[in-house]
């Protein structure tokens, strides 16, 4: 009784790993990071703060576990502070991939979503 029960739940593994590769897709995300004065309350005070695509907080990067991720990020030339992005669904090595990014340079680093 035990055999085709384990029988079934190999086969649903086997369709479902050789399943996912296929559906794998890559997906390109580029950003560019700019330090703007944002106004903080009603009275015009303004703080200067870092935006993605000009977003706080920057946008949704939504991918599925497999996908390939080639990620660019661009830091505005016009900024104070060098900046970074760090993805933790990504094994990278973070020292390199992770590494500031100096005003008016760009990153590219390209890592697998298989990392829930």
């Amino acid at each position: 009784m035990r055999k085709p029960k384990l029988s079934l739940n190999l086969l649903c593994a086997a369709i479902t790993g050789f399943a996912l590769p296929a559906m794998a897709e890559t997906v390109q995300v580029e950003m560019t990071v700019k330090e703007v004065d944002i106004a903080i309350d009603n009275a015009g005070n303004t703080r200067r703060m870092w935006t993605y695509e000009g977003t706080i907080p920057g946008p949704l990067v939504r991918v599925k576990q497999g996908d390939v991720v080639e990620f660019t990020m661009h830091n505005h030339p016009d900024n104070a502070n060098s900046h970074s992005m760090d993805f933790h669904a990504a094994r990278v090595d973070v020292l390199d991939e992770f590494a500031e990014v100096k005003p008016g340079d760009t990153k590219h680093f390209t890592f697998t979503a298989d990392y829930p």
